[in-house]
């Protein structure tokens, strides 16, 4: 990314997928411009809070990796926060906010755990019925 302009589009997959550097001040669609210190002092509470709760309550190995995905993106956001004062975000698909890829795992790391709640919920349903 050290290379890119930003908010230079760069082609990925023809127009679906564009690489476009911009920086975000902000939270999560972009609210909360210019909050920085707010979103870190938050982001190190929510680690502090999911830390403690990955380490209290017992989870299969499965699930610690979907936990890992989702501290890992918030971690590394957090890094960018820290350190530049903006999250990096790149990933352009046209029809939706700018994202990184920090953003993908945390969203899908918690679409895996409730696809594994569910599951286990549905499983649980029809033992007790």
């Amino acid at each position: 990314m050290a290379n890119f302009l930003p908010n230079k589009p760069y082609s990925l997959i023809g127009n679906v997928v564009v690489l476009r550097l911009v920086y975000n001040r902000g939270a999560a669609f972009g609210i909360l411009q210019g909050k920085t210190f707010f979103l870190i002092f938050v982001g190190i509470i929510f680690l502090i809070f999911f830390l403690v709760w990955i380490a209290r309550a017992r989870f299969s190995w499965k699930e610690l990796g979907f936990l890992g995905m989702i501290l890992g993106g918030a971690l590394s956001n957090l890094y960018d926060r820290i350190f530049l004062g903006a999250v990096v975000d790149y990933i352009d698909l046209r029809f939706w906010p700018i994202f990184n890829l920090s953003d993908t795992f945390i969203s899908l790391g918690c679409l895996f755990l409730l696809i594994g709640y569910f599951k286990q919920a549905k499983c649980k349903r029809k033992v007790l019925e």
